[in-house]
């Protein structure tokens, strides 16, 4: 009759649990390094899919080019994204964070823009946070048309290649500017209507686990990433 074996082993419990400390110390290393080297430049890119789809949309809403459009400063913005995240990138003893589109992105402005801006970022908010009401983009050639005896006033950022100002809706029939241009030509593509949120669209499309897995594994290896 067979009667088996017993193994007894003896376990080295301080070495055990300094090899696991080691371990688990270059776990932490490896996913810090595949956050801030791998998953980041992977989140922008996705939220860039969104930022396309946004551009899309602006594009078929003025009958003039809008300088504020997103598809003229996407390399802008898309740096923009890559020095936030860097800049906000903190990894603690057991947690990394990374803002990425919070409301200090573009400026905590509100909806105004003081009539010096000429920075396109925070025209984006528009584009990403929508506008309030219903508004026209007016250029100097359309306002010289209806008062060609006054001085053009940019109330709403001073773009030198191509200046505009907004005015809104009421304004705009008050004052006549649709009898120059009709109001669907020159209406704000995101006027009365509040766009996708392309953050939250884009962390929607991630997926960790393999960045995980990557750095779990050559941890296991002994491998530092």
């Amino acid at each position: 009759m067979v009667k088996g074996f017993r193994l007894k082993i003896n376990i080295d419990k301080p070495k055990l649990e300094k090899l696991i400390l080691k371990k688990k110390r270059l776990i932490q290393r490896n996913i810090k390094t595949v956050v801030r080297d791998e998953v980041i430049p992977h989140v922008v890119e996705l939220v860039m899919v969104q930022y396309d789809e946004l551009s899309e949309i602006a594009e078929q809403g003025v009958g003039h080019d809008d300088p504020s459009r997103p598809s003229v400063w996407r390399s802008v913005f898309r740096q923009h994204l890559l020095d936030s995240a860097a800049n906000s990138f903190k990894a603690r003893k057991n947690t990394i964070e990374v803002g990425i589109g919070d409301r200090a992105f573009l400026g905590d402005f509100g909806f105004f823009i003081d009539e010096e801006d000429s920075e396109p970022l925070h025209w984006m908010v528009f584009f990403l946070e929508g506008l309030v009401g219903e508004f026209a983009l007016i250029t100097p050639e359309t306002y010289a048309q209806l008062k060609p005896n006054s001085e053009f006033d940019n109330d709403w950022g001073r773009f030198e290649s191509d200046p505009v100002f907004m005015i809104e809706r009421k304004a705009y029939f008050k004052q006549g500017f649709h009898k120059i241009i009709p109001w669907d030509q020159v209406r704000h593509p995101f006027s009365g209507i509040r766009p996708p949120d392309i953050f939250a669209a884009a962390l929607s499309k991630l997926n960790m686990r393999p960045f995980i897995k990557k750095a779990i594994k050559a941890a296991v290896e002994g491998k530092e990433l």
